[in-house]
């Protein structure tokens, strides 16, 4: 668990490095590890700059169903674009 959460506190770190965000939200189903949300942060910190904002994790409101439902939701937009 501790090289997962090593390379996982690298890529994230990597995301707010290149983007900034105010907010990085895990769904799927690594969202249901229990205790990992909360160990993200400090995963993150030797991979920034001294000073660097760490973004809040949170976890998506839909759990593990975010994608399936994003996806959904993509399609009926698509549809209905098309439909006449």
């Amino acid at each position: 668990m501790a090289c997962y959460l090593d390379l996982l506190g690298a890529a994230f770190a990597g995301m707010v490095l290149a983007y900034d965000p105010d907010i990085i939200v895990l769904c799927g189903g690594v969202s249901l590890t229990p205790g990992l949300i909360e160990k993200i942060p400090a995963a993150m910190k030797p991979h920034l700059f001294s000073g660097t904002d760490l973004p809040s994790v949170a976890r998506a409101r839909s759990g593990d169903a975010s994608g399936a439902r994003g996806a959904a939701l993509i399609a009926e937009q698509q549809f209905a674009q098309n439909q006449y």
